[in-house]
C-alpha cells in the first residue's frame, strides 16, 4: 500500500475507493450495492474511512458506512501501522478526528455525478506538434511517449530549444527546426532533459486552436525515456514553462 502522507487520502487504497465509488454512481449503480460489495470482502480501515468520507461528501452517507468508520476511529483501529513516526501519528490523528466530527453533522445534499471524463491522444511517439503561446510566439512540443491510466491518454513531451513567430505550416522539414535544437551526443553526458505529462480535465480545457500537428516527425532518442515526466494541466502549460524552461521564458509575458 502506498501511503505519503497523513490525510484520509493520501493512500492509494483511499483513492481508489474514492473514485471507485464515484465511477459507480456516475454510471448509475446504487449506493447499497457499492456497500454491499465492500461488506462481502475484509477491506482494510483506510477504505471504510475513504467512503465515509467520500459519501459525506457527496450526500450519500449510509448507517453502516458511518458506523464502521466512526468505530474504526474510536477504537484505535484506524491508526495501526502509525506509530513509527510520532509527528505522522499526531497529524493522521487530528486527520480522524477531523473526520468523526464531519460525520457527525448533517451531510450535504446528494449530488449528481458525472461519468469521468476519458482524455484521449491521437499523438504518437515522434510526432512534432506546434503550440502558440499566450503571448504569440510558437513553441515545438515533441512527443516522446503516450501515458495512459484509467484517466485515458496523455501525452509526454519534450520542449524543443527555440521559439517561431511564423506560423508552424512555414516548417516544412524538421531540418527547419535542428538547428535550435540540443541533441545528445553519445561522446557527452546528456544534460537533464526535461518532460512534460501534459493532461486535461474536460475538452474545454484542451487548447484545440493552439495546436498544430507538424507534418514530419523526429525519432525519440532512447535516453528520453530515462527521465520522469512533471506533470502538468493544459491551462497552466504557459505557467510552467515560464517556471521550467528558462530558454522560453523571455517569450512568455
Amino acid at each position: 500500500m502506498g501511503i505519503w502522507g497523513a490525510g484520509i487520502f493520501s493512500d492509494d487504497i483511499a483513492l481508489e475507493i474514492r473514485e471507485a465509488f464515484r465511477d459507480h454512481l456516475a454510471n448509475g449503480g446504487p449506493a447499497e450495492a457499492f456497500v454491499e460489495e465492500m461488506r462481502s470482502s475484509e477491506q482494510e480501515p483506510a477504505a471504510w474511512l475513504a467512503l465515509a468520507a467520500t459519501q459525506w461528501q457527496l450526500g450519500r452517507l449510509d448507517d453502516y458506512t458511518k458506523t464502521q468508520a466512526l468505530h474504526l476511529i474510536a477504537s484505535g483501529a484506524a491508526l495501526e501501522g502509525w506509530s513509527g513516526n510520532a509527528q505522522l501519528f499526531k497529524r493522521r490523528e487530528r486527520a480522524l478526528e477531523s473526520l468523526a466530527a464531519k460525520l457527525s453533522t448533517t451531510p450535504p445534499k446528494p449530488r449528481k455525478i458525472h461519468p469521468r471524463f476519458i482524455a484521449e491522444c491521437s499523438w504518437l511517439p515522434s510526432n512534432l506538434v506546434a503550440y502558440r503561446l499566450l503571448s504569440g510566439p510558437w513553441i515545438i512540443l515533441h512527443v516522446v511517449n503516450i501515458h495512459r491510466d484509467e484517466g485515458g491518454a496523455f501525452p509526454v513531451v519534450r520542449i524543443l530549444e527555440g521559439s517561431y513567430t511564423a506560423p508552424p505550416e512555414k516548417l516544412r522539414s524538421a531540418n527547419a527546426i535542428r538547428g535550435s535544437v540540443k541533441f545528445s551526443s553519445p561522446d557527452i553526458p546528456p544534460e537533464p532533459i526535461h518532460l512534460l505529462l501534459l493532461g486535461h480535465v474536460s475538452k474545454r480545457h484542451y487548447p484545440e486552436d493552439r495546436l498544430v500537428l507538424l507534418p514530419f516527425s523526429l525519432a525519440v532518442p532512447g535516453e528520453e525515456l530515462n527521465y520522469g515526466a512533471s506533470g502538468c494541466l493544459w491551462p497552466n502549460l504557459d505557467s510552467c514553462l515560464k517556471n521550467s524552461f528558462p530558454f522560453i521564458a523571455p517569450q512568455i509575458v
